[in-house]
């Protein structure tokens, strides 16, 4: 289960902010003090990274900004081959599939520009665990996963 925002759509749409990580304290000649944090930005489909540059830059007023990796984001057709297989596995698993536009960064933000293929994203269990100090997964939920991601490359070698 995923956790609802009171407007999921606001929030998909909305350039969103993560602080990764914080240091600070006295500078090296011990006349000042220094920080530095470490930020992400999640860009909805439409949002370049030029666009929240010039923000940024914009609101800078002290110190400096130091830009790193950039991957773009994607938002895929659920209507594609490998959406339809998924969406048979899961029904063949038992499932009732549904769409959500996910929020996150994946390999698809990569690969889908690079290789010029459809992609769909799809992963058992609790998203809210994902990749969270107590991730796990139920055997169950897991078992099913499997049978969803075999039914849907069948489904695809088939094709």
């Amino acid at each position: 289960m995923r956790a609802a925002f009171p407007d999921d759509d606001t929030v998909f749409e909305s350039v969103t902010v993560k602080p990764v990580s914080f240091d600070g304290g006295l500078a090296e000649d011990g006349t000042a003090v220094e920080a530095t944090v470490e930020m992400q930005f999640r860009l909805p489909p439409g949002t370049t990274t030029e666009d929240v540059h010039e923000t940024v830059a914009d609101c800078t007023t002290h110190g400096s900004v130091t830009w790193t990796e950039s991957i773009p984001p994607v938002m895929a057709s659920p209507r594609t081959p490998v959406a339809g297989a998924l969406r048979a596995g899961i029904r063949e698993a038992g499932g009732d599939p549904t769409h959500l536009r996910k929020t996150g960064t994946s390999d698809a933000n990569i690969y889908a520009g690079a290789w010029d293929c459809p992609v769909a994203t799809y992963g058992p269990g609790d998203s809210e665990l994902d990749h969270a100090p107590d991730e796990r997964i139920d055997l169950a939920a897991f078992d099913r996963g499997v049978d969803v991601l075999t039914t849907a490359a069948d489904r695809l070698c088939t094709s």
